[in-house]
């Protein structure tokens, strides 16, 4: 779903403020969307998408297609991991090696219930540390 072509209609469609990353419809499609209703339709991994002649679109993506005028590259991050984000400020492209990097710093970490209450552990080469 989220390496489809972009359909140039959207910028006929949709308008966009690169500033705060709200989407909404510019003119009537089909009978329920009216000019001027907001695209915040979101996914089960809570991105928005809006949808378009009975295909699915990642916002971020679309959103990038809109203000670079260009088919978004392959991975589209959010810098600051908040998916619901979409300004042109926190949209960015990586590499998938790159955008491992955002769960870098969970990775290991975890509530040790055992130990008590607020005691957290880290592990580092398969050694516990307290």
């Amino acid at each position: 779903m989220d390496r489809k072509i972009i359909p140039h209609q959207f910028r006929d469609l949709l308008d966009y403020d690169p500033d705060t990353g709200d989407v909404w419809w510019a003119v009537d499609y089909g009978r329920r969307i009216k000019a001027g209703t907001p695209c915040r339709n979101p996914n089960s991994g809570g991105y928005f998408r809006v949808n378009y002649k009975r295909s699915t679109y990642l916002l971020h993506r679309v959103i990038w297609f809109l203000h670079y005028g260009e088919q978004p590259p392959h991975l589209v991050d959010h810098e600051n991991t908040d998916n619901q984000c979409n300004a042109i400020w926190n949209l960015r492209e990586l590499d998938p090696s790159g955008n491992c990097l955002n769960r870098a710093a969970q990775t290991g970490v975890t509530f040790n219930p055992a130990r008590g209450r607020g005691r957290w552990c880290a592990s580092f080469r398969r050694k516990t540390l307290y």
